[in-house]
């Protein structure tokens, strides 16, 4: 593993972002670009709605779209605890209206789809059930890799930017594309 240093917001949204590129691959979702900036921002974008945008769902598929969900917005936190050296499983689902994040906006979709379901179904303990799946996934040997070899192109990218062709190309050396859907 190579050794880092440098401005600490870049590399924590470098390693962040470098999580959720590699939800979006294993579950087969489009990736356009990988973005970071110097004050700890980033962006893997891509052409994925939210599950409570789609209309008439069965419950198993608004269930399914959820867990996919929540797999590309905890992947992101799951690397960056990784490279802050911070134990995942005690992150906890803290969201705060006024701000625009994976967990707000995760926490967000939750309470949108218990209203759908007029049920409590995406509760703590289905956030905790996410959780672990996530923490799995990205403590694969593999998974570490490649997070890793993002974030390292991030970093020493002089424009702090990926390609959808070059993340693939780098996902696609130690993943599968579509694992998880």
């Amino acid at each position: 593993m190579k050794v880092i240093s440098g401005n600490n917001e870049l590399h924590c949204a470098a390693y962040h972002e470098a999580g959720h590129a590699v939800a979006f691959y294993l579950l087969a979702h489009p990736i356009n670009s990988i973005f970071v900036d110097d004050y700890g921002n980033g962006l893997v974008k891509g052409n994925v709605e939210v599950p409570t945008s789609k209309k008439n769902l069965s419950r198993k598929e608004l269930e399914k779209l959820m867990n996919q969900y929540g797999l590309r917005c905890l992947s992101g936190y799951a690397a960056e605890c990784k490279y802050r050296k911070i134990n995942f499983l005690k992150v906890e689902l803290i969201s705060n209206e006024n701000q625009n994040n994976d967990f707000s906006r995760l926490k967000n979709e939750m309470l949108k789809a218990n209203e759908i379901l007029q049920d409590d179904f995406f509760n703590d303990f289905w956030f905790y059930l996410i959780k672990d799946d996530v923490k799995k996934i990205m403590s694969r040997k593999k998974v570490k890799l490649v997070v890793e070899e993002l974030a390292l192109e991030l970093i020493q990218n002089e424009r702090k930017l990926i390609s959808g062709e070059r993340a693939i190309e780098i996902l696609s050396k130690h993943l599968i594309c579509g694992e998880l859907s």
